[in-house]
């Protein structure tokens, strides 16, 4: 059985977004039931995935956020997802070195280049 809080979504086009949105996910993610250092992992996956994406800087866009249960594991999902940034072969070359660093962050991290240049990437942490 799977169960999701409401997803959240804070709109990244300032520095101040990502701190805020960092606050939230790691309040969420105690609230889920991770440990400390797993909310730290989540929240500064979060963080450097939005500046790598230089999300608030050249690029809007937006992070979106729940906790969940599948069966009975809780968790915690974020997507971060970015407009109009460069074509998405000059993405993937960048992209992987960065991948690389946050997987071990996270326990799932998967990757979409959507049309109109966008970008959507998801991580979920697992309570251990």
């Amino acid at each position: 059985m799977n169960m999701t809080q409401t997803m959240k979504t804070i709109f990244v086009d300032t520095n101040l977004s990502i701190i805020s949105a960092r606050a939230e996910i790691r309040k969420l993610a105690r609230a889920a039931g991770l440990n400390t250092a797993d909310q730290a992992r989540i929240s500064l996956a979060t963080s450097t995935l939005a500046h790598f994406l230089d999300l608030g800087g050249q690029h809007n866009g937006e992070i979106h956020f729940e906790s969940f249960n599948h069966d009975v594991q809780p968790g915690v999902r974020v997507i971060c997802m970015t407009q109009g940034r460069q074509g998405p072969a000059e993405l993937r070359s960048e992209t992987s070195g960065t991948l690389n660093k946050l997987r071990w962050m996270v326990d799932e991290l998967d990757v979409q280049y959507l049309p109109e240049n966008e970008v959507q990437i998801t991580m979920i942490k697992w309570a251990v």
